[in-house]
């Protein structure tokens, strides 16, 4: 009589905890917590990543939600994207929580359509990131256009073949603590919207390099390969190839040719009809001045091949500050030599 006694005081004493929220309670989804995201989501660990399971898949909702499930549809963690912490794209500043770290190698899949992106790693689904809220997103602060100065070419009919060199120029003379530069040779459909891009990145007193994918009408998420470490006067290369390996798939690679040590993907977000093709300068984040900016950069041994595997001519187009963001950059220049050479000078 004691022993059920004291059972029935405990039972009653727990119902009391619980009715004014202290003790343990069975969390159905819904009374989950908001995760503030810091980082870009990856199913694989990494200090500069918010790390999900293998096998995740992700739900940007229309009400602004972004849903983590893992196996048997078990919540993992749902956010608000309006909350998720800013990070500094090719694309302009993005919410972390449509920002995606996928392994080197990994194929990103978009022939389920503009709603559905599948990543494989070795042929094993890992991700698979599902929009729900195309054309209701609340967009990240706008940065306006961030391109510095470039050389393009909107007229491209086909192209299965881009690839460039140059050499990592000199550092800022006195950046800001959180100065971010990009530079890279890339990719877009005609109608823009999309890009490919193998990217070297000045940031936080360091290069590193990595490739990105952005895709959608808005626009949607952002994939990036995992980073390799970049030395001053290294050679680099970016290399956008159709085909070789997947049919109808890209191989975006970023190559550090003096560590032989590349970093890319596989997608087949875009074609290869219709394109514009680009090398670029592009602020990334607190270019304020001639002290903040990169070196002169040589983009050359510039290689453009079609289906055949023949040459492509490209006819360059010189922008240097076409939208007057930068007038208080002392001299920049664009000199094209060939198609084969596009030299960006900053007066760095």
């Amino acid at each position: 009589m004691k022993r059920l006694h004291l059972v029935g005081i405990i039972t009653l004493l727990l119902i009391a905890l619980m009715a004014v929220g202290i003790g343990p309670v069975m969390a159905q989804d819904g009374d989950k917590e908001f995760q503030k995201i810091e980082a870009p989501l990856s199913t694989e660990a990494d200090s500069l990543v918010h790390k999900i399971p293998r096998g995740s898949v992700v739900y940007h909702l229309p009400n602004g939600i972004t849903e983590v499930r893992g196996l048997n549809n078990e919540l993992v963690f749902k956010a608000r994207d309006n909350e998720a912490s800013l990070v500094i794209t090719p694309f302009g500043p993005q919410r972390a929580t449509h920002v995606f770290e996928v392994q080197n190698g990994s194929l990103i899949d978009e022939s389920a359509g503009d709603e559905i992106t599948r990543i494989y790693k070795d042929d094993v689904l890992v991700l698979t990131v599902v929009n729900k809220d195309k054309g209701s997103r609340v967009p990240a602060p706008a940065m306006g256009d961030r391109w510095i100065e470039w050389a393009e070419d909107e007229t491209v009919s086909e192209l299965e073949y881009f690839d460039a060199d140059w050499e990592v120029p000199a550092d800022p003379r006195s950046p800001g603590a959180t100065t971010i530069v990009f530079l890279f040779n890339g990719i877009e459909p005609n109608a823009g919207g999309e890009i490919i891009q193998p990217v070297l990145e000045w940031n936080s007193g360091n290069w590193f390099g990595r490739s990105w994918y952005v895709w959608g009408d808005g626009p949607n998420d952002y994939y990036r390969s995992s980073y390799i470490n970049v030395d001053g006067d290294h050679e680099v290369r970016g290399t956008m190839e159709y085909g070789e390996v997947y049919a109808n798939f890209w191989y975006v690679e970023f190559y550090n040719i003096d560590e032989d040590e590349s970093t890319g993907f596989y997608t087949n977000g875009i074609s290869n009809q219709n394109l514009r093709v680009y090398v670029t300068l592009e602020e990334g984040q607190y270019v304020d001045d001639d002290d903040d900016i990169t070196g002169d950069t040589l983009f050359h041994n510039m290689s453009f091949k079609d289906s055949s595997g023949s040459p492509v001519a490209i006819s360059w187009v010189d922008q240097e500050d076409p939208y007057d963001n930068y007038t208080f950059l002392s001299n920049l220049n664009v000199y094209d030599v060939g198609q084969d050479n596009v030299y960006l000078h900053t007066d760095n």
